[in-house]
């Protein structure tokens, strides 16, 4: 007898050989599609908290810029003492320049029209910046500046955390 077609073995094999070549690529275009979106995340946080540690230093230099009289310990007015400070966790409006102590969690940024973060208008971001500044070795000529960033995507929380020593350059 002939006979013509495919066997149930045969179509079994190519629907397996079919399946591993379509996987392949695939899994490829995930992975690239989640390496890419990672990237781009971490690159945009790591550009944020280094903006963090810009903006203690530029209120650290307007202090000394604004004083008068008696300014050996002015430079941390504000972000080491007074209602809004960085003593625990703060966050502070690279737009508006003001400085807020946080009570629990520092508020999302948001990004405006421009492409701008900041904290007031514009579209809520998964970014969430927390700047801390702390004593270094009992001294009050020298602070650690610690700003952490947070955020969530589709792959899990992430975080980078950059630091930074200031000091009392007045002297």
């Amino acid at each position: 007898m002939n006979k013509k077609g495919f066997s149930l073995i045969e179509t079994m094999v190519a629907i397996t050989v079919l399946v591993m070549i379509i996987t392949g690529p695939v899994t490829l275009a995930a992975n690239s599609l989640k390496a890419a979106s990672t990237a781009r995340n971490n690159f945009i946080a790591a550009n944020l908290a280094q903006e963090g540690i810009e903006l203690i230093r530029l209120y650290r230099t307007n202090n000394v810029i604004q004083c008068t009289s008696n300014c050996d310990n002015v430079w941390m007015k504000d972000i080491r003492n007074g209602a809004d400070n960085c003593n625990g966790s703060c966050y502070i409006d690279a737009k508006t320049f003001t400085l807020q102590h946080c009570s629990g969690q520092c508020p999302f940024l948001n990004i405006d029209s421009n492409g701008f973060y900041g904290y007031s208008g514009g579209t809520v971001t998964a970014f969430r910046r927390t700047i801390s500044v702390q004593n270094v070795g009992g001294t009050s000529d020298a602070f650690r500046v610690v700003v952490t960033m947070n955020w969530n995507e589709r792959f899990g929380n992430q975080t980078i955390v950059l630091e930074e020593i200031i000091h009392n350059w007045i002297q």
